[in-house]
Order: structure tokens, then C-alpha cells, then sequence
């Protein structure tokens, strides 16, 4: 595939996007078929070998993966994200700019169709452990933007899709989903966490708060996981399932607030899982997402385990090609001891891939 990088892409069409952007669409879609028609049920077909030729920009021809999404750009980043304590945006930048955003919104939305609901799940695992190859943080982040649409795609309505499908795919608005309200604080954390959601006319208002809230300071929109019955969330609560309710909240509202100096671990502060804080904060009736208890009831959290798994998997491949480049440059690779713990890790990791 070739494909033209020159200013001239930069042009709009009469649909009011740019060249490049329906270029890289239409390239995005191409490689989406070309892996889905590789992938069966007993695993990937080495079906084609793709390259991608990029001319026009600063040199006259070149590798049309590098960039912003490449490996090494995600790579690079993370670092800066991680001691600076920083959400990923440049990151999502890029993926948005790649089309990737709305891996999980259906093609006549505007995306690329994945999720376990359509029977398409496998790209998007493989999508997600390429990312975390590269960016644990920014896959986990990704993990919970992905999986707030498809919970919209199963079972939000026509007009909630509509609106939140076009800012994704238009805008690059960023979704996540937050449950946690754990009963027992961290050491030293005298504070308890929780939620109350007062039922009114119109909907809803929200007080409290909620920890390891993914994404806290760069999604755009957040589906909270509240239950009527009291504090708890999804995972501890006491009460009937039914209880549980699937709010979209927009991030914006000045009722929300975040404490950053709660989530501070080494190697995962990009993924900004602050302690967030409601004040009165009014979703509408109309922001309600499916039916009230369907997501215990439906065991969609259940579903998202191995997407959660792919994650893992994807970093733990990183590590494990960072130790065979360390022994390597230390000239230990004829050690049997260390060839015999370097290829379990191998065999170890190749039984986790097959268990996709």
C-alpha cells in the first residue's frame, strides 16, 4: 500500500474531513479486513504480508508505520506520562488520528466493529497487548475506553448512540467506566469511600466518591457504576443486583472533582486512576444505560476478562524481550542456567497467547 503524505492532504473534502483523515480510514478498514480474514477459530493464518509505503512528507518515501502510533513514539512517551504523572492524551491523540478510537463502535457508526457481542473480539485483544507492549498505562486506559462503548453498542438506545458514537469518532472524546468503591480503605487512608444516587423526577443525583477512577484526568465521559440501594458500586454491594445502575456522566460538570495526590504508583501513574469526588451531580434519565442490574445479571464483567488478561499479556511480552536484549548484551546467552529460565518465560508466554 502506498500512501500520500504531502500538505495537499491536508485538504478538505466537501463531507468537511481531510484527505488524510478519509486516507487513513479507508487504510484502517483495509488492514481490519485483512486481519479478521486471518484470524479462525484455531488461531492466525499467515494469509498476506502488508507493508505500507508513506511519500510525500519530509523524506520521499518511507515507512508508512512510523509516527505518532508507531511502537517506539508510544514508547517513548510513557516514560514522560509515568514520571510526570501525566494521562496519556498525545497518546489518544494519535489513535484517534489513526481511526482506532472507535474500535468497539459498529462500521456504520463510523468504527471498526470489534467486540465480543459482533464475534469479533480477537483483533481488539491483539490491538490492546500491542499497546501494552508499548504502554501498559495507556492500554489500561484504552481497555476502559473500548469496553464503555461496547457496553453503549449492547445496550444503549438508538439516541445514545447516535450522540455518543459521533463524539468519539468526530471529536475524540474519551470514555471509561468507574466502579470502584472499595469497603476497606487503603493503609492509612482514613477517608471511606462510596456513593449515594438519590432517584428524582428526572433522573439522578450523585454524592461521593469513587477510587481507582481510570482516566480521571482525561476522559471525557465516565459510565458510573452506582447502586440505589447504598455504597459499594458493582463489586460490594450487599444489595439486589437490580440495584445496580449504568449512569453516563459527562467529566465536565463543575459538580465533579479529582484529588490527583491519591494514585501515585511506579509504572502506572498514567493511567491517573484518581480518587474522584461527586457534589450534587444531576445525570438525567435519559443517561441511563441499559436496564437497571443488567450489568451483573448479563455478566459483562465476566466478559472483559480476557481483554483485561491481553493487557498483561502485552506487557509481560515487553518484559520479556527487555531481559533477552539485557542477557544478550551481557554475553550470558551460552549460560544453561539462564537459557533454561529465559525460554520458560518464552514457552510461558506462547501458552498464554494460545489461550486466545
Amino acid at each position: 500500500m502506498v500512501m500520500d503524505q504531502s500538505t495537499s492532504m491536508n485538504h478538505r473534502l466537501n463531507s468537511g474531513q481531510s484527505k488524510a483523515a478519509f486516507l487513513a480510514d479507508v487504510l484502517n478498514k483495509t488492514l481490519y479486513t485483512i486481519i479478521t480474514n486471518c484470524s479462525k477459530a484455531d488461531g492466525v493464518r499467515d494469509y498476506f504480508h502488508v507493508g505500507v509505503v508513506a511519500y510525500g512528507g519530509k523524506d520521499a518515501a518511507g515507512n508508512g508505520f512510523q509516527g505518532g502510533l508507531g511502537d517506539e513514539a508510544l514508547r517513548a512517551r510513557a516514560d514522560e506520562y509515568d514520571r510526570t504523572a501525566t494521562f496519556p492524551k498525545s497518546s489518544f491523540d494519535a489513535l484517534f488520528g489513526a481511526g482506532l478510537l472507535g474500535a468497539t463502535i459498529p462500521v456504520d457508526a463510523g468504527g471498526l466493529g470489534f467486540g465480543h457481542h459482533r464475534g469479533n473480539t480477537f483483533p481488539l485483544w491483539m490491538m490492546t497487548k500491542l499497546i501494552a507492549k508499548a504502554d501498559l498505562s495507556l492500554a489500561r486506559c484504552w481497555e476502559g475506553h473500548t469496553n464503555s462503548l461496547v457496553l453503549i453498542d449492547a445496550m444503549g438506545t438508538p439516541q445514545q448512540k447516535q450522540r455518543w458514537f459521533s463524539g468519539v469518532v468526530e471529536r475524540g472524546e474519551i470514555w471509561v467506566g468507574w466502579s470502584g468503591e472499595p469497603s476497606a480503605p487503603k493503609p492509612g487512608e482514613r477517608a471511606r469511600f462510596g456513593t449515594m444516587a438519590t432517584p428524582t423526577a428526572d433522573g439522578w443525583i450523585i454524592n461521593g466518591s469513587k477510587a481507582f477512577a481510570t482516566s480521571a484526568s482525561g476522559a471525557t465521559h465516565a459510565i458510573l457504576l452506582v447502586n440505589t440501594e447504598g455504597p459499594g458500586g458493582a463489586r460490594h454491594s450487599q444489595g439486589a443486583p437490580d440495584g445496580l445502575l449504568m449512569l453516563a456522566c459527562d467529566l465536565s460538570d463543575r459538580s465533579i472533582s479529582i484529588d490527583t495526590s491519591w494514585w501515585d504508583p511506579v509504572g502506572m501513574r498514567a493511567t491517573a486512576s484518581h480518587l474522584v469526588r461527586f457534589d450534587n451531580t444531576f445525570v438525567s434519565r435519559d443517561c441511563l444505560i441499559g436496564k437497571p442490574g443488567s450489568y451483573l445479571l448479563d455478566q459483562w464483567q465476566t466478559a472483559f476478562v480476557p481483554h483485561y488478561a491481553a493487557s498483561f499479556l502485552g506487557a509481560a511480552e515487553a518484559a520479556y524481550e527487555y531481559a533477552v536484549k539485557y542477557v544478550k548484551h551481557q554475553n550470558k546467552g551460552s549460560d544453561p542456567y539462564i537459557q533454561h529460565r529465559i525460554g520458560s518465560i518464552g514457552v510461558h508466554l506462547a501458552s498464554g497467547l494460545c489461550q486466545y
